[in-house]
C-alpha cells in the first residue's frame, strides 16, 4: 500500500474506535456502521491504489562488464519467469552484449511458436498489469555472434476474465554494446488484468533477445479486501459493544 493509504485506514479504525465507545447504546449503533463501511472503504481503496513496480532486475545485480552462467526459472520482485529450458542469463554491460545502462535480462533460446516460450506471471498468482518494456537484441550487431539474436518477438497476453491478445516487436538491429547508441527500445503495452504473458522470440539461429524496465502493476483483490475489511472492522465493533 501506499503511505497515504495507511493514513486513511488508520483514521477510519480510529473514528471506529470513538463512535463505539460513547455510552448510549442508540449512538454507538447509528456512527458505528456508517463508520464501519466507510473504513472498509477506505481500505478497499487503498489497496486499489496499489503501486506500480518496474522491474529493473537489481535484484540480481551483476558487476559492470559481466554476464551470469545459465540461471534457472526465478523470481523478480514478486514476478515469475519461466521458461521450458530453464535458461536465462543477467547482463550488466559485458563489451560484446546489449547495455541498458545496468543489469538486464537475457532470454535464451526463446523460439515461437511453441518451442520455448518465457512466461511471466505474479509469483502469488495475482492478476497485473502490464504497461510497456525495453527490449534489445543480445549480442553487439559487429560481431559474428550476431546470428543467434531473435530479429523479434511475439508477446501474448492472456487476461484473468478470459480472452488474449498479441503484440508484435520488431527488434531495430541498433547494438553496439556499452558506451554506445541506445542499444534498448521500448514497446508500449497497456494490458490490464492479465493472468499470465508468453513471449516467443523469432529469427537467429537462438532467438535470444534482452529485456529491462518491465513497468508492471499488481492487480488488487479488491472484492477479497473488502470482505476481510468488513470482518476485521465488525468484529472490533462487536468487541467493544460487549465491552460496554
Amino acid at each position: 500500500m501506499k503511505s497515504s493509504s495507511f493514513s486513511q485506514v488508520t483514521a477510519a479504525l480510529h473514528s471506529l474506535g470513538s463512535a463505539t465507545s460513547t455510552p448510549s447504546h442508540r449512538q454507538r449503533r447509528s456512527p458505528g456502521l456508517p463508520l464501519l463501511v466507510g473504513a472498509s472503504l477506505a481500505i478497499a481503496s487503498a489497496m486499489a491504489g496499489a503501486a506500480p513496480a518496474v522491474l529493473t532486475f537489481e535484484d540480481h545485480a551483476q558487476p559492470v562488464g559481466t554476464a551470469t552462467t545459465p540461471v534457472g526459472n526465478f523470481v523478480s520482485n514478486g514476478f515469475h519467469f519461466a521458461s521450458l529450458n530453464n535458461h536465462f542469463h543477467f547482463s550488466n554491460a559485458r563489451f560484446d552484449l546489449a547495455d541498458s545502462g545496468s543489469t538486464w535480462l537475457l532470454v535464451h533460446d526463446n523460439f515461437r511458436p511453441l518451442v520455448n516460450p518465457m512466461t511471466l506471471t505474479a509469483a502469488d498468482g495475482s492478476p497485473f498489469d502490464l504497461f510497456a518494456a525495453d527490449f534489445a537484441e543480445t549480442w553487439k550487431t559487429s560481431l559474428p555472434e550476431v546470428i543467434r539474436n531473435a530479429t523479434g518477438i511475439e508477446v501474448l497476453a492472456f487476461f484473468s476474465g478470459g480472452g488474449n491478445a498479441s503484440h508484435t516487436i520488431h527488434l531495430d538491429g541498433v547494438n553496439d554494446g556499452p558506451g554506445g547508441a541506445a542499444d534498448f527500445q521500448t514497446e508500449v503495452f497497456n494490458w490490464k488484468n492479465l493472468s499470465r504473458v508468453e513471449f516467443h522470440g523469432f529469427g537467429g539461429t537462438e532467438a535470444n533477445w534482452g529485456v529491462d524496465q518491465i513497468k508492471l502493476v499488481p492487480e488488487p483483490g479488491s472484492l477479497a479486501g473488502v470482505g476481510a475489511a468488513l470482518l476485521v472492522l465488525g468484529a472490533l465493533r462487536r468487541r467493544r459493544q460487549s465491552s460496554h
